[in-house]
């Protein structure tokens, strides 16, 4: 049904990939379908259901214009078919490859270069060397020895490699990039790079894997805990001597073992100083509430526009 709309779908047996929908610009593929093929959810826009409503979502239209469309397609016999009885659709994530992903970190070691930007954005050293940040070269090379060791399927289950319908398979992560492992109990399960390319600098996600918290915490459950908007500004709090958590969103990677990391701890939320960042802030604050932990958000004060930017006044 999407290939008929004109959607660029997921490739191939591949069951997630950026959302289709031509009002939702997906740059951290968030769109995922059900193993049969007749349930869809993005966890960008938030929109999901069958094949009426991925029409009626496309198209911009009603239950009856859908209904037309879909007889248009595939003929009145077709949309019994069409229409999923009502209810969640059971999801399942693919399985993180740790292994895949320290391997890549072995292959990407931090750079003088690297370095030096850390610390142009007051990042401690030591937080630096606590969170294992890896650098990918601008070559590939460490793709190449991957792909070689691995194979490229394995690569391409693990969330590494993205590419156009019918395309090559290439690697999303493009260097020169700074490389950050997403750790529970030392091992790591997720990562992210931000590109070092100056004014073209962006952030850059595994495909398909799901959304977890940056965790930077330690043994010690009477330090407080600031939950960040993102990878930097967790460093950052880290840096100022606190336990802290990045998110990529207000509910990305709070699962139950999260939430157990946070019980019976003083929890502070820090979002961006701006709309988003207070949207972010409600939310989180609102969610943690439901789940029976009290926390109490922390504002950038203005000019700064977030954590990062407001601790390098005090740099040195």
């Amino acid at each position: 049904m999407g290939l008929a709309l004109g959607l660029a779908m997921p490739p191939g047996r591949r069951r997630s990939g950026r959302c289709p929908l031509p009002d939702h610009v997906d740059r951290d593929p968030s769109f995922w379908i059900s193993p049969d093929g007749r349930r869809w959810k993005c966890f960008g826009c938030q929109r999901s259901g069958d094949a009426l409503d991925l029409v009626r979502a496309a198209r911009s239209c009603d239950l009856p214009a859908a209904l037309e469309h879909f007889r248009d397609w595939r003929g009145s016999s077709a949309i019994a078919l069409a229409r999923v009885p009502a209810g969640p659709a059971v999801f399942e994530w693919p399985e993180p490859d740790p292994n895949v992903y320290a391997r890549l970190l072995e292959l990407s070691p931090l750079s003088e270069r690297g370095r030096d930007y850390l610390a142009s954005r007051a990042i401690a050293a030591r937080v630096v060397e606590m969170s294992r940040v890896g650098e990918i070269a601008a070559d590939r090379g460490a793709f190449d020895l991957l792909r070689r060791e691995f194979g490229e399927d394995r690569l391409d289950s693990a969330g590494l490699l993205g590419g156009e319908p019918g395309g090559p398979r290439r690697p999303l992560f493009r260097g020169p990039a700074l490389l950050f492992p997403f750790q529970e109990d030392g091992v790591p399960v997720a990562l992210q790079a931000r590109s070092l390319g100056g004014a073209d600098a962006r952030w850059m996600g595994l495909r398909g894997q799901r959304k977890r918290a940056y965790r930077l915490l330690g043994e010690d459950r009477m330090r407080g805990v600031w939950i960040c908007e993102g990878v930097t500004d967790a460093l950052t709090a880290a840096g100022l001597g606190h336990d802290a958590l990045g998110m990529l969103g207000a509910d990305a990677g709070l699962d139950d073992a999260t939430l157990a990391l946070l019980r019976g701890r003083d929890v502070y939320v820090v979002g961006d100083n701006d709309d988003r960042g207070r949207s972010f802030a409600r939310r989180l604050l609102r969610l943690l509430s439901t789940h029976g932990i009290a926390a109490d958000e922390f504002r950038v004060p203005t000019p700064f526009k977030d954590l990062n930017d407001w601790s390098m006044c005090f740099r040195g």
